[in-house]
Parts: C-alpha cells; structure tokens; sequence
C-alpha cells in the first residue's frame, strides 16, 4: 500500500509497494516520551498481494469512488456516499453483516472501476440476498451470525485482494 499517509509510519519509499515483490521490513520507534529511541523489531518478510484495490484501499481514498457506483444497494437497501463511509468506518465488533458490508462495499467499487465480473457476482448475489433489508450499523441494528457471513466475506476479501483473478490496479 501507500506508506506515505498512514500515521506514524516513515519510509524511504513513499510510494506504494510493488505488486508481487518480497519485502523485508523491520521497525523502530524513533522516540519514546524520553525522546529515546526504541530497538529494532524482529525481520519481517512478506510478499505483496497483486489486488491492489483491496478493502483499505477504497476506505483510504473514497475521493477514488466511482460516482456510477453510488447510491450502493447493500442487500434491498441503498446507501449514500455518507452513509457508506459511516458503515465503512465502523468496526465489525463481532457482527457478520459488518464484515460483510466492508467486503461487498469493496468488491462494488472494484466491479465500478472495470474489475472482471465473471469471478464474483454469484457471491456479490448471495451477499446482497443473504443481508436482505437489514441495515448495516450506525445506521441500524442490523445483525447476522458471523459463522454464516464468514464464508462469503472470504470470497470476497479474496477477491477484492487478488486472490481470485478479476481485480485490476487501482488508480
């Protein structure tokens, strides 16, 4: 991702990281309340994904939101911009149709912005049937079993990271 915005975080590189390139990272606290700084943290190796237009990707820069993706249908219910970044900036807290939401709303912006179809939209489906008229919190009470959300959220966060193939890179 963009190292550049993320709070507390310094980089020699400012730019997003390479899609599908190994990367080893440690960190260190450059000052505590005694302005000293911290060790280094243990090596951490990771490889970045090639869905480059995952859940935070959309959270971070709804200035990127495609408008002929809004108002965004949830289930029977449409939402608004407002809304969905209010629904996009709740935590799922234990709530299936939270996590749900987070995913469905990525995976909508994605297929907005050119992203293959084929792969997901029995899931996008069985999502938006499976929430029905219920209404994602803060703006309901809405509520579904995380152990019946969590198979399509998967499907989803899969996708909306490039796991399954369809997702372009994001602009």
């Amino acid at each position: 991702g963009d190292f550049f915005d993320d709070t507390g975080v310094a980089t020699d590189n400012t730019g997003p990281l390479v899609p599908g390139i190994a990367y080893v990272l440690r960190a260190i606290a450059l000052g505590d309340a005694d302005g000293l700084p911290s060790g280094y943290t243990y090596t951490i190796r990771t490889l970045t994904m090639y869905g480059e237009c995952a859940l935070g990707y959309w959270r971070h820069h709804p200035d990127a939101w495609p408008a002929s993706a809004l108002p965004m249908p949830l289930g029977a219910v449409a939402y608004t911009y407002n809304q969905l970044l209010l629904v996009f900036n709740t935590p799922a807290a234990g709530n299936g149709l939270g996590s749900l939401a987070h995913q469905l709303i990525a995976a909508k912006l994605n297929l907005a912005s050119g992203s293959d179809p084929t792969p997901i939209l029995g899931t996008v489906a069985a999502a938006d049937a499976l929430i029905g008229p219920l209404v994602a919190p803060p703006l309901g009470g809405g509520w579904l079993d995380p152990a019946v959300t969590g198979p399509l959220t998967q499907v989803l966060d899969d996708y909306n990271n490039g796991r399954i193939l369809g997702v372009g890179p994001c602009a």
